[in-house]
């Protein structure tokens, strides 16, 4: 991480229709920037996403990441229903 704050400027995001996209975890040291290289070459990463669910499922999936070592990586979409 680092010691400098970059600001958000929500106008950029508003003109381009884009969207920020957040992640929280620790895979190892080294593991973060080599899987953006992975990324970066064109890798395919869908394949690592083991299951899709609401905000409404996160805190019984939180759970199943702490003991189901099958699941991978869950993605969160908050705009999706049950």
């Amino acid at each position: 991480r680092s010691d400098s704050k970059r600001p958000v400027v929500g106008e950029v995001y508003q003109v381009r229709r884009a969207s920020l996209v957040g992640s929280q975890g620790h895979s190892g040291h080294g593991n973060f920037p080599r899987a953006i290289s992975a990324m970066a070459t064109g890798m395919d990463m869908t394949a690592m996403i083991t299951k899709k669910i609401s905000l409404e499922e996160v805190p019984e999936n939180l759970k199943l990441l702490q003991t189901d070592k099958e699941e991978g990586k869950i993605t969160v979409l908050p705009w999706r229903e049950n």
